[in-house]
């Protein structure tokens, strides 16, 4: 209680003029490596699975943060994605089979979800979403899987893993939705910018 107590000073201090929106972790339930509750989370943010739109574009938030995704969960998905604008998704754990990101040493996947992770993907295919965006692994990477664009943007801060992915360096992302589509651009601590191009990329550090 006390880091969500210090993380909202903290943000009121900042007095952001834009809607500040989350998308909740594992280490936002009470045991991050554990099936437990979220309770303190939601009475701070609000609902874990949730959308909205703006402009041409609609905004997806699922909650993956219990390593999984329940045909509940798959079945909202399906009908908020039913959507002419464009569709930007935002979970916090990826899909098991998107490796290398899941992928430590010879255990393959462990760092993904496997409940409900094909059909996850199945989905995104399906709707045609344009980005799909990660977090938990603390790396960053790009990959195009069955013609979604997936990105991992984990490396906010906190130690980077010695996982499968080539690119572990700290850093933030800044997306952007316009006529033309999605683009990226991966700004790192020592003050670089690098644009994300069109086709998949790996940016090494």
């Amino acid at each position: 209680e006390r880091n969500f107590v210090a993380f909202l000073r903290g943000l009121g201090r900042l007095a952001p003029a834009v809607p500040y929106l989350t998308v909740i972790g594992n280490h936002d339930r009470r045991f991050p490596h554990g099936f437990c509750d979220a309770h303190l989370y939601r009475s701070a943010f609000g609902k874990t699975n949730y959308h909205f739109d703006r402009g041409a574009a609609r905004f997806v938030s699922v909650d993956t943060s219990l390593m999984r995704v329940t045909a509940r969960q798959l079945a909202w998905l399906d009908r908020v994605l039913d959507t002419p604008k464009r569709k930007i998704v935002f979970a916090h754990i990826p899909p098991a089979h998107l490796g290398p990101w899941t992928h430590y040493g010879r255990a393959k996947g462990v760092g993904g979800f496997r409940a409900g992770a094909q059909a996850f993907t199945s989905l995104m295919s399906r709707r045609a979403v344009d980005r799909v965006y990660f977090g938990h692994i603390h790396a960053f990477g790009v990959q195009d899987y069955e013609g979604v664009r997936y990105v991992l943007t984990g490396g906010g801060g906190s130690p980077l893993f010695p996982c499968g992915v080539q690119d572990r360096f700290h850093h933030y992302l800044v997306a952007t939705v316009g006529p033309d589509g999605v683009r990226e651009t991966v700004h790192t601590t020592d003050g670089g910018a690098v644009a994300v191009p069109a086709a998949p990329i790996l940016l090494s550090r």
